[in-house]
Order: C-alpha cells, then structure tokens, then sequence
C-alpha cells in the first residue's frame, strides 16, 4: 500500500498536502477510514460523533474528521483505486496461497443503490423491487470467503462480458493461474461459454437457469426432448432424498452447438428436476484439481460453496462493512448509451415492419396477378368449351337429318356440360378463397401500417432524446473505500481463522464489531513494544474466549508498522466482579 500511494505522489503534478507526512502519520489516516465500521462511521463526516479515543489506541492520533475528508479526497485525486485493489490482491493472494497453487474463484455482483435526481446508469435491485441507479460491484472471493478484489462499474455493466478479462488481470497480477470460475446463473451464456471451451485451463461453473427445465418429470417423454442422461444417477450424500446425474442436451444440433456440460439434481420421490449445474467443457479438459473436485456430486458441493464465499460474503459486507455506503458524489457527462440502445431497437422494429408490409404487398401482388392470370385461362376455357358445344350441336344436328344415330355426339355433349359445371364449381371456390386471402391481407397490411406509423412515432420520440444527457458518478473514492472494507473483512477473517477459538471463530463482522472490536482498554506505547489491555468482558465464557485469543495473538509475534512488538490482554476477571 505504501509503494503504491507513493509512486501515485511522485507521479502526480499537484500531490497534496495531507499524504505529505511521514509514512506512520499517513497510514493513521488510512486506519482511520478502514476502520469507519468499528467506531460505527459509515463516512468521514461521522467521525466527529464517534465516542472515546479508540482509534488513540491503534494509531496515537485521532484526526479531525475533515483531516480524513481531505485525505480521502487526496487518494482519489492520486486516481490509486485500481493500483491499490491489485497490490492488497497480490498481497492477500502471497499470503493465504501457495506458490504455485492455482485459484478457484467465486464471482459475484452487488448492486449499491444509489439516490440521485440525475439520469444515470441503472440496474435492478431485488431487495428494493425497483430499478434505480446503482453501482455495480464484482466481488472476487475465494472458497474460504477471503475478498480477493472488489471492482466498482456502473450500474448497468455486464458481469458475463467482464469474466475473461477478469480472469487474465487476475493472472497477471498475482501470477497464479485461475483453473475455476464459479458464477451464479448470471453467467449463463452460451457465448459465455464457448469462450471458455476454448481456454486452454479457464473453467466455468454456474447454475443453468432455463425455463425448459421447470416441472420437468425424469423419465417422461418432454424429458427426454430436452435432455440425454450420459451417465446413472447417484444419490447425493448430504441429501438422500435427491440424486445427481450427468447429462447433455437432446437435441443434436443443440448439443453440438452447446460445449457445456450438464449434471442434473432430481427429487427421488417425485422424480421432478431440481436444479441443473452447468460446466462450460468436458470435466477431462479441465485442470486435473479442478477435475478431481468435480467428479460426482463434486459440480454440486462446488456450486453451493458459494454460499458462504459469496452470498454470506456480501451480507457479511453490507452489515457490517459499509459496502452500500456511496463516497464519491462527483458527475460527467457521458453518451446517453440507454437512449442510443431504445434508438436502436426502435429503427430495428421501424425495419422490420416495413420489411414485413412489403412482404405483404409482394404477397397482394403475387396473388392478384396469379388471380387474373386464372381468369383469362378460365375465360379461353370456357370459349373452347362454347365452341365445341357449337360443333358437337351442329354435328347432331346433320346426323338427325341423315337419319343417323345421335347418341355419340349427345354423349359428347354431356360430357361437355360436366366439364362445364366442374369449371363453374372450381371458379366459384377460387373466387371465395381469393376473397379470403385478399381480405387477410388487407387487413395484414392495415394492421402493418398502423404497427409502422406508431413505430415511427415512438423512433421520433426517442430520436429526439438521444441527446439527451446521461451522467455517470465518480467511482474512485467508492473503489479506494472498497479495497479499505475488503481489507476490514479479510483482517476479520484472519482473526477468526488464527486468534479466535469457539464460537469466536465463525461470528460475523457485525456481531464481531459489536461484542469484541468495540471493547474498551487502554494502551501504552514504549520503544519496542505496544501493551494493549482490554477491560474484563462482562461473561466469564467471553472472557476466557479474549483470554484464548490474545494467547493466540501474542504467540504470532504481531508487529505494528513501526516495528513494534503488540503484546495484548484482559483484565483480570475477578477484579471486575469485585468491583461490581
């Protein structure tokens, strides 16, 4: 963190005045807006109500909240947002990684609403039931809930078309490979996933969210129209009432388009699908570690990890970690991409009903002319069959006054009525079904028209508000501020993972907040060591879990950024008793 915040001064043209002390005095600063959270803050401001001199106790200063203000304001001038994910990234990932351990990763979006009266990007919120504007935050977890990045985008930004790229930065910049992505059914994309088919070690692992899917029965006929089982179901372990079976899709032509692959989830006793999990190659083209934790119910047990490294990260995030909190206020202007895209769409349904009224017509045109082409046909006809009538007539005519037999030509006659009649009857039903088609058609190209006029007058509409503006907030305060919670929540983790012991160890940030960063103490500073001393916790079972952890804590040899040893404890139990 300091390399970065120095480079950014060296290089700026006007680096600011607050970040121009010394390191230890810059750092406070940046303790003071980790820890907003702990003294119940949510933005600098705030800190002017905080009680007590905690942050005394962990940076020998408390600055005024508009010092912290200022420096805040000074970061997102030094534009480190993006310089900061990726070092805490790097450092996070150095720490709690091996060498050359590959990364499976959790990704997640968190839509951060946000109040504003102007227009700008916007995206749906399912727990406020609305569209509104918002930021866009990815959360990039990995198994263990530990928050590798969070990358802040505008609200409307794709999650789907930012995972590749994604994924390489990652690379790139904590040089360990990524051999597994877990999405949830946002990323359900075909195109999505024949990009990762043709990885040579990318994975992608989602929940398949398609409506053909519901209330389908196995074993049934619509059943097999959509799916072809590769494989037996097994029961799953954790569930015995659900099995587990590998599948592709049924149709030829879909499964050869569709690279992914399929494990279905049905309920035994109803034999009705639960959920579909899909994999965007063959498990043997993955890498062999992602491979062996896919096999069986594997798919499964990986998807639903996300739970806890995403799902709960967030929550966990949101309640405890300000992550729906908005920092930066500032706007630009940008190109209004909302009424571009409706002007898009609208000059594309403008082409197709005109596309389809000239059909229409071509199809007018096409009958009508096949309709008269018949009536002259049938009008030749029906002269040839008045001519030999004349003949056939005439014929008997002279035969009656030769004396001899008429029955050949009255045969011939007779003939020629029935073709007559036949010829009437086929006319009159082409005449009724030409009456058919052409009113069909009219009112086709009628109700085309009308389609078409008020598809141009909505493309007027919205061509005129194309230019209308559309602004977009600054996001590096809210991308400095998000490294600063990510890193909150990792430190969280890393005590409950290292110092705590009990029930300690799984507590949520919040309540963690709550029951133990929040306790009083005091500190006393020395050359080379830091004696922190917290109060005696109200419960016995409390405290003898602080008594376990500052044990803990103490046996790690805990320095602080001056290079001080931190030695910490609890007072004594029975003294507080006494007292009370």
């Amino acid at each position: 963190m300091r390399s970065v915040i120095d480079k950014a001064r060296a290089d700026a043209d006007t680096p600011g005045r607050v970040l121009a002390a010394a390191w230890p005095r810059t750092w406070a600063k940046i303790v003071h807006l980790i820890f907003l959270p702990l003294l119940d803050a949510t933005r600098p401001w705030q800190l002017r109500y905080a009680l007590g001199d905690g942050l005394l106790g962990v940076c020998r200063i408390a600055y005024r909240f508009d010092t912290i203000e200022r420096a805040l304001g000074e970061l997102k001038h030094l534009q480190v947002g993006d310089a900061l994910r990726q070092s805490l990234c790097r450092a996070w990932v150095q720490t709690l990684v091996g060498t050359d351990e590959p990364l499976q990763i959790y990704v997640d979006a968190h839509l951060k609403p946000h109040w504003t009266h102007w227009f700008m990007p916007c995206g749906h919120l399912p727990l406020l039931g609305r569209v509104m504007p918002c930021t866009r935050q990815v959360l990039v977890t990995n198994p263990a809930g530990y928050v590798w990045e969070i990358l802040d985008r505008v609200g409307d930004a794709s999650l789907t078309r930012e995972l590749p790229s994604l994924e390489q930065e990652l690379e790139r910049v904590t040089q360990h490979r990524v051999t597994l992505t877990v999405v949830d059914r946002e990323a359900n994309s075909l195109e999505l996933a024949q990009i990762y088919a043709q990885s040579d070690h990318f994975a992608l692992l989602t929940l398949l969210d398609t409506p053909v899917s519901a209330g389908l029965e196995v074993g049934t006929p619509e059943f097999a129209e959509v799916f072809r089982l590769t494989g037996r179901w097994q029961p799953l372990t954790t569930e015995p009432a659900q099995s587990l079976a590998p599948a592709v899709w049924a149709p030829a032509r879909e499964a050869e388009d569709d690279p992914r692959v399929l494990w279905l989830v049905r309920d035994d006793p109803t034999l009705s699908l639960r959920a579909v999990y899909a994999l965007s190659q063959p498990v043997a083209d993955c890498a062999p570690e992602v491979a062996a934790g896919l096999r069986g119910s594997g798919a499964r047990t990986t998807y639903r990890r996300r739970w806890t490294a995403s799902e709960n990260v967030i929550r966990e995030l949101v309640g405890g970690g300000n992550l729906n909190a908005n920092y930066g206020y500032e706007v630009q202007e940008v190109p209004n991409r909302l009424r571009q895209h409706q002007h898009e769409e609208a000059q594309a349904q403008v082409a197709t009903t005109e596309n389809q009224l000239t059909t229409a017509q071509r199809q007018w045109e096409t009958l009508t002319a096949q309709h008269t082409e018949r009536e002259q046909a049938r009008v030749e006809q029906l002269a040839e069959l008045t001519t030999a009538r004349t003949e056939r007539e005439a014929e008997g005519t002279a035969r009656q006054q030769a004396g001899q037999s008429t029955r050949r030509v009255e045969q011939q006659l007779a003939h020629l009525e029935r073709d007559a009649r036949t010829r009437r009857d086929r006319h009159v039903r082409r005449a009724e079904k030409f009456e058919r088609q052409t009113q069909a058609l009219a009112v086709r190209q009628a109700e085309l028209e009308t389609k078409l006029a008020e598809r141009q007058a909505a493309l007027a509409a919205i061509r005129l508000r194309v230019t209308e503006p559309m602004f977009e907030r600054d996001l590096e305060k809210d991308q400095i501020m998000a490294n600063f919670q990510a890193a909150l929540l990792n430190a969280h983790r890393w005590c409950c993972d290292r110092y705590f012991t009990g029930e300690w160890s799984h507590l949520e940030l919040e309540t963690a907040t709550a029951r133990i960063y929040r306790q009083r103490g005091h500190v006393i500073y020395t050359a080379e060591q830091v004696d922190v001393t917290l109060a005696a916790f109200a419960y016995r079972a409390e405290h003898e879990l602080a008594e376990a952890a500052c044990g803990r804590f103490n046996a790690a040899q805990v320095h602080d950024a001056e290079g001080r040893l931190i030695v910490m404890a609890v007072a004594s139990f029975e003294h507080c008793v006494r007292q009370l």
